[in-house]
Order: structure tokens, then sequence, then C-alpha cells
């Protein structure tokens, strides 16, 4: 499985559930298969009838050894062995998709989104059906401001798979900063159905789409469906703050519901260190003490 990079950030709103939106998620291809490196010629030229299909292959086989480099440099963030792990396996095969994306990977985290781009679109001339790719394109773009192009990339991301849960995330994540609930159902219902066995393991991503969920269901009035999706979070005994803010926010303001509101508003203020946390939560226990 694909390992997700995920931040979460808060976007304040009384009245309304608190959004806790996923920051876009870059797709480092963590559990990628070491011979995925090949380029995916699918979506070349068919040969000439009777004449054979011609596998292009490197000058220079890359070994486990070089992919093992490049993934331990990943891993302890090791800017000069990145750089030297990367050239080496693409001086033997300069298509490779790891490889490739890892650079691209780099240079983003660097703010060099012109060659993150490159290196990207050059991964994608030989890897057109990878939804990774173009969901990191998408977030580049959207690091450049350039929200158009953003979305069409993480459309293409599900195009080429549906069940692609990063870049559902990260499309809904877009519609769901402008408020456009509507639109944002559709890609986390998706994603959440990726990800709802991984819950009550308290995983980040899990979590975070699950939560989006829960926020686009509540501004459509279905909060039952989201209060679910909640309880189903708090199965895996999530502690993260905002989350449980939303959850809270959820029980005082659209559901009326006192003894449960207090027990989460109460979990709040034992793990919260945040002191704006602290005082949302003091602010909702008041007005869930004054529910019937």
């Amino acid at each position: 499985m694909k390992k997700y990079l995920v931040l979460l950030h808060l976007i304040a709103l009384f009245g309304l559930p608190m959004l806790t939106a996923t920051a876009m998620q870059f797709d480092d291809m963590e559990g990628v298969d070491e011979e995925v490196g090949a380029a995916d010629n699918s979506a070349a030229d068919a040969p000439d009838e009777g004449e054979p299909a011609e596998e292009i292959k490197p000058q220079v086989e890359v070994t486990k050894e070089d992919l093992n480099e490049l993934k331990d440099a990943k891993a302890k963030n090791l800017e000069p062995r990145i750089i030297t792990a990367t050239a080496k396996v693409l001086g033997r095969d300069p298509n490779n998709l790891l490889a490739l994306n890892t650079l691209a990977v780099f240079y983003f985290r660097e703010k060099k989104f012109g060659l993150a781009k490159i290196i990207l679109n050059r991964a994608l001339a030989a890897h057109p059906n990878e939804p990774a790719l173009h969901n990191n394109l998408g977030v580049v773009y959207l690091s450049e401001g350039d929200q158009r192009a953003a979305i069409k990339s993480l459309k293409k991301s599900l195009e080429v798979d549906s069940g692609y849960a990063i870049g559902a995330t990260n499309l809904a994540s877009i519609y769901l900063e402008y408020r456009d609930f509507n639109r944002a159902l559709a890609p986390l219902e998706s994603g959440y159905k990726i990800v709802k066995g991984t819950l009550r393991e308290g995983k980040a991503e899990a979590v975070g789409v699950a939560n989006n969920l829960a926020v686009a269901l509540s501004a459509q009035n279905q909060g039952s469906k989201a209060r679910d999706i909640y309880e189903e979070i708090m199965r895996g005994d999530s502690r993260n703050v905002t989350v449980l803010l939303n959850y809270a926010i959820l029980l005082v303001e659209r559901l009326k519901v006192k003894d449960e509101a207090l027990k989460v508003i109460s979990k709040i203020k034992f793990i919260a260190d945040n002191p704006k946390a602290i005082r949302q939560a003091e602010e909702l226990e008041k007005k869930a003490k004054s529910l019937d």
C-alpha cells in the first residue's frame, strides 16, 4: 500500500463545524514495487501488424541495491544522498518511476515548483497511467495558485484509478476550502470506502478523510450520518483535537445532544495543549450545558 503524507490544518468556523482539511498530499510512493521502474508503453503507437512489440530496456539494469539506497535516503531525509541516489538510478533507467517521483517531491519541498513540474511531466510521458504522478502534479499547480490546473490533474488521477484515495482526498479538500460541500461529497465518499478499515488504527490519512466527509455531510444537513462517522473515528481512540472539536460542534450546534457532547468536550480539555482549542471547548461546554 502506498504511504500517504498527511498534515492537518484548521479553518475555524463557529456556527458550522470546523473544517479539518487534509493539507494537499503528495504521494511519495513509499511502498511502490521495485519492478515498476520500467516505462508504461501502453499509450505508445502500436507496432505494424505482424511485427512483435519491442520492449525497451535500460542499457544498464537498475539493481535492488540502487533502489534500496534511494529508499534509505528518502527515509532519512538526507538531501545530498537523495540527489546522488536518484541520479544513479536515472543514469541507468531515465524513466524509473520511483526515482522521478522522488526527485519531483524533493524539488517541491525545496519550493522549486518549476523543476518539480518538469520532472513530473517527464515521468508522465513514460507513465501516463500512474495516478500518483497526476496527483502530485496537481499539488504543485495548487501551490502555484493555479487551481483550475490542479483540479484538472486531480480529476485525471481519479480517471486513471477511481479508487485512488489520495487524489480523491486532495480534490475534496479544494472543494471544502471553498465551501462547495456538494461536489466534495463524491470524492470523499470514495476515499472513505477505501480507508474506513484503518480508522480504528488511528491512521492520520484515514481520520482526515473521515472527518472531512463528516464535515461535508453536516453542511448538507446529514448530521446523523456525520455522527456515525465520528463514532467510528472515536472507536480508534482518536486524540486529534481538531477532529474532536468538529465532533463536539456537530453535537452541540447541529444535533443538540448534551451528554455525548459533554463527554467529547471533557476529552478535549484533558488532552489539548493549545489555548485556542481549550477556549473553544469551554465555549462549547457552556452551550452544551444550556441544552435541555
